[in-house]
């Protein structure tokens, strides 16, 4: 008799173990895929949408690949070269600069001048598609980042900036400079 009850309450646990009669999962819930983790990059309906319905994964992954480069479109602002950049707020820095890029990257590195002294300076930054160019420039010895947002155009930029210096103050002032002939590297 005991194991009668022992066999029976087997099989109604079963159920709640996982596996049914015929040692399949069972899903008492009915929540099917609803359990297992999200992925959006294998889930049937991307997949479905990604080949427009058909079988040939690796065409319709070439093909999305291949309508990502034709429709980037890298920034038209070239900034690689000798740049001179004045820095006004209380007083007037001036940054002169050789940079290079590699399509949205910009750095480089040269001098910062101010009034009282040169010092070796690093620049780095981005180029966005619509033109927007943000700059950071540092000089090596006061660790002061200048962080520039610039608009222009081949030869010439104007802009503000956002100064942040190591004992916490900040400050803000105006930037506008010219491309020059010489590079000046440090």
């Amino acid at each position: 008799m005991k194991s009668v009850i022992i066999a029976l309450s087997a099989l109604l646990l079963l159920p709640f173990l996982g596996l049914g009669s015929e040692g399949e999962p069972v899903d008492p819930l009915e929540v099917g895929d609803l359990l297992s983790p999200p992925d959006p990059y294998h889930t049937r309906e991307y997949i479905e949408r990604l080949t427009g319905g058909g079988d040939d994964i690796k065409e319709a992954w070439r093909r999305n690949a291949q309508d990502q480069v034709e429709t980037s479109t890298w920034p038209m602002t070239i900034l690689a070269g000798g740049w001179s950049l004045e820095l006004r707020d209380r007083g007037l820095k001036r940054a002169n600069l050789t940079l290079v890029q590699n399509g949205g990257a910009v750095f480089g590195r040269g001098f910062l001048t101010g009034s009282d002294r040169s010092q070796l300076a690093s620049a780095t930054g981005t180029v966005s598609a619509s033109g927007v160019i943000t700059l950071d420039i540092m000089g090596f010895d006061d660790l002061v980042l200048h962080r520039c947002t610039l608009y222009g155009g081949r030869d010439r930029l104007s802009g503000s900036y956002s100064a942040f210096a190591p004992d916490g103050n900040t400050w803000w002032g105006s930037v506008s400079g010219s491309r020059l002939a010489q590079q000046f590297w440090a």
